[in-house]
């Protein structure tokens, strides 16, 4: 029990290691340039970029802890697509009978203005970027410290969870839960999908599908 509590502690100084510059440089260059775009895309960027880094040199642990694989699993990456996607629907559409579409924030201004940005953050970098760090880096790290499957999976999916309550502190109070609890339950699905494959593959598509789940609610209503 005591191994398995340092190393998931070990694992989140690890996160916070790979967290860090993704976060404060997309901010510091955000606010150089004056376009919200531009440091949410470099951010994602870093998020990519630390990990495989920090996996190749301090770690030696080789990119295969990550999740890096691909084969045999274009099934079950179209099935976490689909599903993740009707759920993230059905979730959405409550959220905004709730609140009321008029009445939620966009996470950051000014990024979401453009359709071409919007496809890319929330289809691909996004995606790419915050599974690499959450379920590549810090899951696969704790699983491969022998960390409870379970306890790896729900301190994923909790550190995910917290870092979207800034972008949204100014939202309403529904909005704010349904977006915590949204990413708590996204996170909890790609983590499984994470141990069951071996592969970050069905937890991008995961990550993917719930992005693409709320923004089809959002243009139907």
């Amino acid at each position: 029990m005591r191994q398995q509590a340092l190393a998931v502690v070990k694992g989140v100084l690890l996160w916070l290691a790979a967290f860090t510059p993704g976060a404060v440089i997309g901010s510091v260059a955000a606010f150089i340039t004056g376009e919200p775009a531009v440091g949410a895309v470099l951010t994602q960027i870093l998020f990519i970029a630390t990990p495989l880094a920090l996996a190749r040199f301090p770690l030696r642990c080789g990119y295969g802890v990550m999740g890096f694989r691909i084969n045999g699993l274009a099934l079950a990456t179209a099935l976490a697509l689909l599903i993740a996607t009707g759920i993230a629907a059905l979730v959405a559409c409550a959220a905004l009978k709730v609140a009321g579409h008029g009445a939620f924030k966009y996470p950051v201004p000014g990024v979401w203005g453009g359709t071409a940005v919007y496809i890319a953050l929330a289809f691909a970098l996004a995606p790419v970027g915050e599974e690499t760090l959450f379920r590549g880096l810090l899951l696969g790290y704790m699983l491969d410290k022998g960390v409870n499957p379970w306890v790896a999976i729900a301190v994923a999916a909790t550190l995910f969870s917290l870092i979207h309550v800034m972008p949204f502190s100014k939202a309403p109070l529904p909005q704010l839960a349904v977006v915590v609890g949204n990413a708590f339950l996204m996170s909890t699905i790609a983590g499984y999908l994470r141990k069951q494959t071996g592969s970050l593959l069905p937890s991008i598509a995961t990550h993917i599908g719930f992005n693409l789940g709320g923004f089809i609610a959002a243009s139907l209503m």
